[in-house]
């Protein structure tokens, strides 16, 4: 996925801060009928000049798209994914047998 991080010093507390974001972008056809935004999802060609600090700007702005619409699978999985203390692998599992019961476009 595409991100962005920056260290730097807080001038109120002195502080050193890390942060870090996800870019998203609209959603392809795929993942539409879920959600209307989706994380930037680099292709394997593009990582070198994504993190190339030379790279202009403008060229980044290429790589700011939705993924192909085969990218992806999406399947549902357990409501325990809403609750944060619910921190195993488990609630990753198809909740049912077959690949997607939501409608994909």
């Amino acid at each position: 996925m595409a991100g962005l991080w920056k260290v730097w010093t807080d001038p109120a507390s002195k502080q050193r801060i890390v942060s870090f974001a996800i870019l998203t972008t609209s959603a392809n056809e795929a993942l539409a009928s879920i959600h209307e935004r989706m994380p930037v999802i680099l292709a394997d060609e593009d990582l070198a000049a994504w993190i190339a600090s030379e790279t202009p700007p403008d060229a980044l702005q290429a790589f700011l798209k939705p993924a192909p619409d085969d990218a992806l699978i999406a399947y549902e999985i357990s409501t325990r994914v809403n609750r944060v203390a619910n921190d195993d692998a488990s609630i990753l599992e198809p909740a049912t047998a077959s690949p997607c019961q939501m409608p994909l476009l």
